[in-house]
């Protein structure tokens, strides 16, 4: 295991969350946290200081990775005793007697983050992000925040906040968060070049191979996306935009201010960038409580490409392919954690969810709701009754698409069979029956009847149940009939009928 010799004590900060025997939350002010990483061994080592703010701290529960070993924890008080223990992925720490005020605990932690889970921390890079459980932390809990990260030389890093200087002698790197942050994050790798591009009033930085898209590049295609964002949800909450393109990684990787992902990810259109800075808004800004935010955060990014009148996000457009080639074992609740759910469950049929509820909602009343969501203090967490009870406010009732699309899986599968005959009064009858086979959704249809020399005409039907039947008198004769014609719907082969 590594040894932390050589780190430098951490000294007071200020202010956290905490949870003594169940009194009110505390708070975390500040954070100083300090990593030495060995690649070779796939392990860190690290000092953590959190100073803590509330009102008779006896006990604090903070979350870890269970795959690492917590050694110490220590106080700035000398009046306070302090004993910790770890219990799985929870460090619990006894404060004696329980403290008012602000105090600093410094914990030594170290080990293989996630197990040495591919794409965590080896010879080829590291990638933690804020869920990892890297660091002690707090539900709930922001605070401003100081990284010191050590990495073998060649290595180029990013992380949470904006870089202090360049790599020192020893081959630290810092980062400094200048506003309270959610979630810490950083990436790197060896090889790595950064650059960094003026965006709007932050700044894009970006570490990547060589011959990989740099900041001056990709910062006109992030520009009108965080613009939009910023606009339609509120503004942007932290210092700068840090993306890493990271060979090996097979995952996306979040914290506040950052993203890590896939080398090979491409980059075409602004549609794509905003698929990578949705999620600073749901899922950092926001703290969510399932895969729920994850699909909240690919919609908006489909919001704007409708929007701006762009296509799908690429990897959006992979994901929903993906989904409908998936087998019924693979399904999952979005209501339920995201880890371990498959991307193309959360991302894919997860960015289409949000839009179903919107056609019961209303497009006003949804995204009314949804802003709500977004406007909420930084790193406020959230869940999905909250979601739902904002779209309730709004619109006055809840939708059972709600239920249909976030609390269990799936998506509609509709049998339409159509028939035409002359009308006894004169022109023609349409009967239209839709059948649901499967799952039953409520959810508006549109209908497109069309005829010979241009005739045309559209109607949409309310389905509330396995089987749905209507009918419609036209004055011409509907050779050919388009169900959801304008591909508003996620389904399962959508029907054209007829000629």
């Amino acid at each position: 295991m590594l040894s932390l010799h050589g780190l430098s004590a951490i000294a007071a900060l200020g202010g956290a969350l905490a949870l003594p025997a169940l009194a009110a939350s505390p708070e975390i002010a500040a954070a100083r946290i300090e990593v030495r990483l060995d690649p070779e061994a796939g392990e860190l080592a690290e000092l953590a200081g959190l100073r803590i703010r509330g009102d008779q701290m006896g006990l604090l529960r903070f979350a870890i990775d269970p795959c690492l070993t917590f050694e110490t924890v220590r106080s700035s008080s000398p009046e306070t005793s302090v004993e910790g223990r770890k219990i799985g992925g929870a460090i619990e720490v006894r404060l004696d007697p329980p403290v008012s005020g602000e105090i600093t605990l410094t914990f030594r932690i170290s080990g293989r983050p996630k197990c040495g889970a591919a794409g965590t921390l080896g010879a080829a890079g590291v990638a933690l992000g804020s869920t990892d459980g890297w660091y002690p932390s707090l539900p709930g809990a922001i605070a401003e925040v100081d990284l010191a990260l050590t990495a073998p030389a060649d290595w180029a890093v990013l992380a949470t906040g904006a870089p202090s200087g360049a790599a020192d002698s020893a081959g630290v790197r810092r980062f400094r968060s200048t506003v309270p942050v959610a979630g810490i994050a950083f990436a790197g790798a060896p090889g790595l070049l950064v650059s960094e591009a003026p965006l709007v009033r932050e700044r894009l930085r970006v570490a990547g191979p060589p011959g990989a898209a740099d900041g001056r590049t990709l910062a006109p295609l992030f520009a009108d996306p965080f613009a939009w964002l910023s606009a339609a949800l509120a503004p942007y909450p932290f210092d700068g935009v840090n993306l890493v393109f990271l060979p090996g990684l097979d995952r996306r990787v979040l914290g506040s201010g950052l993203v890590a992902v896939p080398a090979r990810t491409e980059i075409v259109g602004p549609e794509d960038a905003a698929d990578l800075l949705s999620g600073q808004w749901f899922g950092e800004r926001v703290i969510g409580d399932g895969a729920w935010m994850e699909a909240l955060a690919a919609w908006q990014a489909v919001t704007y490409a409708q929007d701006r009148g762009r296509p799908l996000p690429r990897e959006i457009q992979r994901l929903r392919e993906e989904y409908l080639t998936l087998d019924s074992s693979r399904e999952a609740s979005l209501a339920a954690p995201a880890e371990g759910a498959r991307e193309a469950v959360v991302r894919g049929r997860g960015s289409a969810a949000p839009d179903m509820v919107r056609l019961a909602t209303g497009d006003r009343q949804w995204l009314a709701a949804v802003r709500a969501m977004a406007e909420r203090p930084v790193g406020s967490a959230a869940t999905l009754d909250d979601l739902r009870r904002a779209a309730a406010g709004v619109s006055g009732r809840i939708p059972e698409a709600f239920r249909e699309w976030f609390e269990r899986a799936g998506i509609p599968r509709l049998r339409v069979t159509f028939r035409t005959a002359p009308a006894g009064s004169g022109g023609y009858r349409a009967d239209v029956r839709i059948d649901q086979p499967g799952l039953v959704f409520h959810l508006p249809v549109d209908l497109a009847f069309y005829g010979r020399d241009g005739g045309e005409r559209r109607e949409t039907v309310e389905l509330t149940g396995d089987t749905t039947a209507v009918y419609y008198l036209m004055d011409f004769e509907p050779l050919r009939l388009e169900v959801d014609p304008l591909g508003r719907l996620f389904q399962h082969a959508p029907e054209r009928l007829g000629g």
